[in-house]
């Protein structure tokens, strides 16, 4: 039975060998910063415009956000395994997403 060679690996210029480059094509995604405008149909460009002039508008939107992820953050936990009742969850989504 013929002895079987074992690989040896090729030197690369430079004198580094495969094992030791960088993996091609590896980028850091974290640091990219894509800047992109959004195109908003009339309809959304009139919210935005209202919720921008309208104290009263951002406070019940706020409301309503804050008390969507509220119910969120308890179905998700409820998943889990840990029963809130809405006052916990309504603290919870403070102390996670902020005010």
């Amino acid at each position: 039975m013929a002895k079987k060679k074992a690989a040896t690996k090729k030197s690369t210029a430079g004198g580094k060998t495969a094992s030791r480059r960088k993996a091609p094509g590896k980028v850091a995604h974290a640091h990219k910063h894509v800047h992109e405008e959004l195109a908003l149909a009339p309809l959304e460009t009139q919210a935005l415009e209202l919720t921008e002039s309208s104290e009263k508008v951002r406070v019940e939107l706020e409301q309503a956000v804050t008390g969507a992820a509220a119910v969120a953050v308890r179905k998700v936990f409820r998943l889990h395994k840990i029963r809130l009742n809405p006052a916990e969850a309504a603290n919870l989504t403070v102390i996670l997403f902020g005010e």
